[in-house]
């Protein structure tokens, strides 16, 4: 069987700080279980048994906090073990955002775009122990905003991941397909992550 991951990088992933929900586990194995059914999820699971990180991903409860390290370590270990690009990387996060029943409840009651700015940083903050996330700018007028995530940079997947949630979440706020980029990147020596969304 191929090495899923090097000691050393394994090495360098348990050293992540920070916590987060259980939801974001529990997304990856159902998109996972989605994409390759449930022969897919057993393989995920052996391969994080196999590199000394056993997850049973039903087994994880979604309100509960957990390591980011080990959230990392499962996106990093998926991504090589299905042979994901970065589309299908965004893929997850789409689909992260299309199953999370507090988001679309979330976005039921608050339409506006102004009130999803203003709640974005605590939405952000009951997920994460680590980083921020805020609205940048916001401009109804030329349709674009620019969404700010500081002091977050685990792995560069997440940027994939991330860029396809935004993405997904204004689709729902707009009613349209949307066009998202990542136009500044920490892990391209930027200071923070920039995504900008035009509708």
């Amino acid at each position: 069987m191929e090495e899923i991951l090097s000691e050393e990088e394994l090495n360098k992933l348990l050293q992540i700080q920070g916590e987060v929900r259980g939801v974001a586990f529990r997304g990856d194995a159902d998109f996972i279980l989605h994409e390759t059914g449930e022969q897919g999820l057993k393989r995920l699971e052996e391969a994080m048994a196999g590199i000394g990180q056993p997850i049973k991903y039903r087994e994880i409860r979604p309100m509960d906090f957990y390591p980011l390290k080990l959230d990392t370590i499962s996106l990093v270990v998926l991504k090589r073990l299905f042979h994901f690009d970065d589309e299908r990387i965004q893929e997850l996060g789409h689909y992260l955002a299309k199953v999370s029943v507090l988001l679309r409840l979330f976005m039921k009651y608050f339409v506006s775009l102004e009130k999803v700015a203003e709640e974005v940083p605590g939405m952000w903050r009951k997920h994460y122990t680590v980083g921020g996330l805020t609205v940048a700018s916001l401009d109804k007028k030329n349709k674009e905003m620019i969404i700010r995530l500081e002091n977050f940079n685990p792995h560069e997947l997440y940027c994939q991941v991330f860029k396809g949630y935004f993405c997904s979440v204004m689709q729902m706020a707009v009613g349209k397909k949307p066009i998202c980029d990542e136009t500044k990147c920490a892990f391209k020596n930027d200071p923070y992550h920039e995504f900008t969304i035009k509708w």
